[in-house]
Protein backbone atom coordinates (compact mmCIF):
# COMPACT_ATOMS: atom_id res chain seq x y z
CA UNK A 1 0.00 0.00 0.00
CA UNK A 2 2.84 2.40 0.77
CA UNK A 3 4.14 2.03 -2.77
CA UNK A 4 0.69 2.65 -4.27
CA UNK A 5 0.21 5.70 -2.06
CA UNK A 6 3.73 7.01 -2.72
CA UNK A 7 4.45 7.30 1.02
CA UNK A 8 6.84 5.51 3.35
CA UNK A 9 5.88 2.28 5.08
CA UNK A 10 6.36 4.17 8.34
CA UNK A 11 3.69 6.66 7.28
CA UNK A 12 1.24 3.82 6.57
CA UNK A 13 2.06 2.37 9.99
CA UNK A 14 1.47 5.78 11.59
CA UNK A 15 -1.91 5.98 9.87
CA UNK A 16 -2.93 2.46 10.88
CA UNK A 17 -1.82 2.85 14.50
CA UNK A 18 -2.78 6.48 14.99
CA UNK A 19 0.51 6.85 16.83
CA UNK A 20 1.15 10.47 15.77
CA UNK A 21 -0.27 13.20 13.57
CA UNK A 22 -0.29 12.62 9.84
CA UNK A 23 -0.22 15.34 7.21
CA UNK A 24 -3.30 15.96 5.10
CA UNK A 25 -1.25 15.25 1.98
CA UNK A 26 -0.14 11.84 3.26
CA UNK A 27 -3.64 11.03 4.46
CA UNK A 28 -5.09 11.80 1.02
CA UNK A 29 -2.50 9.57 -0.65
CA UNK A 30 -3.14 6.68 1.72
CA UNK A 31 -6.92 6.94 1.42
CA UNK A 32 -6.68 7.06 -2.37
CA UNK A 33 -4.64 3.84 -2.30
CA UNK A 34 -7.13 1.94 -0.12
CA UNK A 35 -9.26 -0.69 -1.82
CA UNK A 36 -12.92 0.39 -2.02
CA UNK A 37 -14.02 -1.97 0.76
CA UNK A 38 -11.36 -0.64 3.15
CA UNK A 39 -12.17 2.97 2.23
CA UNK A 40 -15.88 2.37 2.86
CA UNK A 41 -15.01 0.86 6.26
CA UNK A 42 -12.86 3.91 7.10
CA UNK A 43 -15.69 6.27 6.14
CA UNK A 44 -18.16 4.29 8.26
CA UNK A 45 -15.79 4.56 11.23
CA UNK A 46 -15.36 8.28 10.61
CA UNK A 47 -19.13 8.77 10.55
CA UNK A 48 -19.46 6.79 13.78
CA UNK A 49 -16.66 8.65 15.59
CA UNK A 50 -18.03 12.04 14.49
CA UNK A 51 -21.55 10.94 15.49
CA UNK A 52 -22.75 11.38 11.93
CA UNK A 53 -24.13 7.85 11.46
CA UNK A 54 -27.66 9.28 11.21
CA UNK A 55 -26.52 11.31 8.23
CA UNK A 56 -27.49 8.58 5.79
CA UNK A 57 -30.94 8.20 7.36
CA UNK A 58 -31.77 11.89 7.78
CA UNK A 59 -29.31 13.86 5.69
CA UNK A 60 -28.99 17.55 6.51
CA UNK A 61 -28.63 20.10 3.77
CA UNK A 62 -25.26 19.66 2.09
CA UNK A 63 -24.08 23.09 3.22
CA UNK A 64 -24.88 22.25 6.85
CA UNK A 65 -23.08 18.94 6.60
CA UNK A 66 -19.94 20.50 5.14
CA UNK A 67 -19.90 23.21 7.82
CA UNK A 68 -19.82 20.50 10.52
CA UNK A 69 -16.70 18.82 9.14
CA UNK A 70 -13.29 19.34 10.71
CA UNK A 71 -10.20 19.52 8.49
CA UNK A 72 -9.61 15.75 8.53
CA UNK A 73 -13.21 14.98 7.61
CA UNK A 74 -13.13 17.67 4.92
CA UNK A 75 -10.00 16.08 3.49
CA UNK A 76 -11.65 12.66 3.48
CA UNK A 77 -14.74 14.05 1.75
CA UNK A 78 -12.68 15.81 -0.91
CA UNK A 79 -10.66 12.66 -1.49
CA UNK A 80 -13.82 10.58 -1.88
CA UNK A 81 -15.21 13.09 -4.36
CA UNK A 82 -11.95 13.13 -6.31
CA UNK A 83 -11.95 9.33 -6.51
CA UNK A 84 -15.53 9.34 -7.77
CA UNK A 85 -14.76 11.96 -10.41
CA UNK A 86 -11.64 10.06 -11.52
CA UNK A 87 -13.58 6.79 -11.79
CA UNK A 88 -16.34 8.44 -13.81
CA UNK A 89 -13.78 10.10 -16.07
CA UNK A 90 -11.93 6.83 -16.66
CA UNK A 91 -15.21 5.06 -17.33
CA UNK A 92 -16.20 7.67 -19.92
CA UNK A 93 -12.75 7.45 -21.54
CA UNK A 94 -13.02 3.68 -21.78
CA UNK A 95 -16.47 3.98 -23.35
CA UNK A 96 -15.27 6.46 -26.00
CA UNK A 97 -12.08 4.64 -26.98
CA UNK A 98 -12.59 2.69 -30.19
CA UNK A 99 -10.39 -0.28 -30.99
CA UNK A 100 -8.11 -0.01 -34.02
Amino acid sequence: MAEQADVSTGMVSTFKNGSKAITTDSLEKILAALPDEAFEFWVSQLLHCRKLQNFTEHPPALDQFVEQLDSDATSALLNALARKIRKEGLKKQAETVTPL
